[in-house]
């Protein structure tokens, strides 16, 4: 009976400490947590791309013709439109060309004198029925064939001497002018300077870049861990090193489906 009563009173005491932790521990909760509002908001992933803002179209303005840089009309900075002198060119032939420049001319004379003779004679010849309607036209063909021979002569010299000729009604010069609408974004060239044509065997001399500064594009790289990040269409927010507080927004239009490694890191062109 003792052991039975004993043992009830343990059970009692151990439920009531029991109660007491726990009402402890619920002052304890109500002291340390404290309730805030909650608000929807949105998650921004963001993916750092690093590069620099340039027109979208840049044009190198070359010369078709050789010589030395006589005078330049524009300076970096300047705007211009299609028409606008750039810079002028004067012809420095070597002697050799311009000897071989007079020599063709004087060949083509003396082959002009000779077709005209095979031509007259020709027409006489024909009017007596001793010669076919098909002779008399080869000799006005090769008449004709020889009289142009020494026009193109003739330009050759005068574009070798003064840099100017006109051909077909169209006069061709050695003054470089601008082929769009735009700013002089470098002159690579001084006055002095020798010039060599843009040849379909060589890339001659980049005498201006120019461009139009209306259409400016954002071209960068990208981490790869971050390339999955980003979606053609999507939009891209730029701060500008110059104007930090400054933000341009625009839109992701091009990844590079290729990427490239530079400094043992793996980039993507955006």
């Amino acid at each position: 009976m003792i052991k039975k009563l004993s043992l009830g009173l343990v059970l009692v005491a151990i439920v009531v400490v029991v109660i007491l932790i726990v009402f402890q521990g619920d002052g304890k909760t109500d002291a340390e947590y404290t309730l805030i509002n909650v608000n929807r908001g949105t998650i921004v992933d963001k993916a750092m791309a690093i590069g620099r803002i340039e027109p979208e179209n840049e044009i190198a303005v070359k010369s078709k013709i050789s010589g030395i840089i006589k005078q330049i009309y524009v300076e970096i900075g300047d705007k211009v439109v299609i028409g606008d002198p750039l810079l002028e060119i004067r012809p420095d032939p070597t002697p050799l060309e311009y000897a071989e420049a007079k020599r063709n001319v004087e060949i083509a004379q003396v082959a002009l004198n000779s077709a005209k003779r095979d031509r007259d004679r020709a027409r006489n010849l024909q009017e007596k029925k001793y010669i076919s309607q098909k002779e008399l036209d080869d000799a006005e063909t090769t008449f004709e064939e020889s009289d142009l021979r020494l026009k193109l002569a003739r330009e050759r010299l005068a574009l070798i001497e003064s840099g100017k000729t006109t051909i077909a009604d169209r006069t061709v010069e050695s003054v470089i002018k601008a082929p769009v609408n735009g700013t002089i974004l470098s002159r690579d060239v001084d006055v002095g300077d020798p010039v060599v044509p843009l040849t379909s065997y060589q890339a001659g001399t980049e005498l201006f870049s120019l461009a139009p500064m209306n259409n400016l594009v954002f071209r960068g790289t990208v981490d790869e861990i971050d390339v999955g990040k980003l979606v053609e269409g999507m939009e891209a927010e730029i701060k500008v090193g110059a104007l930090p507080e400054a933000k341009v927004r625009g839109t992701l239009y091009k990844i590079s489906p290729k990427a490239r490694k530079e400094d043992n890191t793996t980039l993507f062109d955006v």
